[in-house]
């Protein structure tokens, strides 16, 4: 689609109000204020709001969507969809610190604008940054987010290093198996192919402090399996989960530490420790309470 002159137009009228601030400027100048509660967006598609707002100072936007002039999301997804890890992570800081008088965005809907190739107009396309997609993913969106849809889409769209990060959070083996069954019917070759290179990994994910996740994908005659393998540092325990993907009933096998093993743990440990987790030693003596001393009878 060819560039709206009325878009360009507003973004220019934008730019040139907040040239008149510095980005530490608490109270808005009176320019800034009135050409965001003067201009009518009422009929602004989101397109245009990430063309427009995407593409301002992220600084000096974070005052404005502070002090209410503007929602956070399209700020915010304008810099997902440029592939802006160092601006997302900037505005996210932000708006955890102080939303101000800003609603905070959902990062599960802002992933859906960079998980297939998209163009808002000639000349702007999104940037599919896996760094952008792992950080939304790590900061809480989930992967399976509208029953799949859009996994299903990033599935069906991007590489391998696309894709890893939606295995790494969690994204339903069901979902997988459907999408590679479509492509092998559709002999979309290429694209199996990718979805098969990002499964040939092991996924580790931090449930809480004490415990880790391990997911193995694995491509089979159905499509793809997952053995998942639960190690809770508190407890002292393993659970392992297999799941076919087929809508079968998964199996679950649980055990002690004591039973598994020893390399397992440590490694298991030593992940959880680079994603930020606090595991207890593995020699460490759970907290039992005491056992009641009871006192023999007294004959008499």
């Amino acid at each position: 689609m060819a560039k709206d002159p009325a878009w360009q137009a507003s973004l220019d009228a934008f730019k040139k109000q907040l040239d008149t601030m510095r980005a530490s400027d608490v109270l808005l100048p009176q320019g800034v204020r009135d050409i965001f509660t003067q201009t009518d967006m009422s009929q602004w598609t989101n397109d245009r709001r990430v063309f427009t707002f995407g593409q301002l100072d992220a600084d000096k936007m974070i005052q404005v969507c502070r002090d209410g002039l503007l929602p956070w999301w399209p700020v915010f997804t304008g810099r997902i969809y440029a592939g802006d890890l160092e601006g997302v992570k900037k505005i996210q800081r932000a708006f955890e610190k102080d939303a101000g008088k800003s609603e905070k965005p959902n990062c599960s809907s802002a992933l859906t604008w960079i998980v297939y190739p998209h163009t808002i107009c000639d000349g702007f396309s999104n940037t599919i940054n896996p760094r952008v997609i792992r950080q939304l993913l790590a900061s809480g969106a989930d992967a399976n987010y509208e029953n799949g849809k859009w996994l299903e889409f990033a599935l069906k769209n991007l590489d391998a290093e696309g894709i890893r990060p939606f295995l790494d959070y969690g994204a339903a083996s069901g979902t997988i198996l459907r999408v590679m069954d479509d492509l092998q019917k559709n002999q979309k070759f290429q694209q199996l192919g990718r979805i098969q290179d990002a499964l040939a990994h092991c996924a580790y994910v931090k449930v809480d402090a004490d415990t880790l996740l391990e997911a193995k994908y694995v491509p089979d005659a159905r499509g793809c399996s997952v053995f998942k393998t639960l190690f809770n540092f508190r407890s002292r325990r393993v659970h392992e989960i297999y799941e076919t993907g087929n809508g079968a009933q998964a199996v679950m096998d649980g055990m002690p530490f004591s039973d598994y093993d020893a390399d397992a743990l440590k490694m298991a440990r030593d992940q959880l420790l680079q994603l930020g987790g606090k595991p207890r030693e593995l020699d460490e003596r759970l907290d039992k309470p005491a056992r009641p001393a009871f006192k023999g009878l007294q004959n008499g």
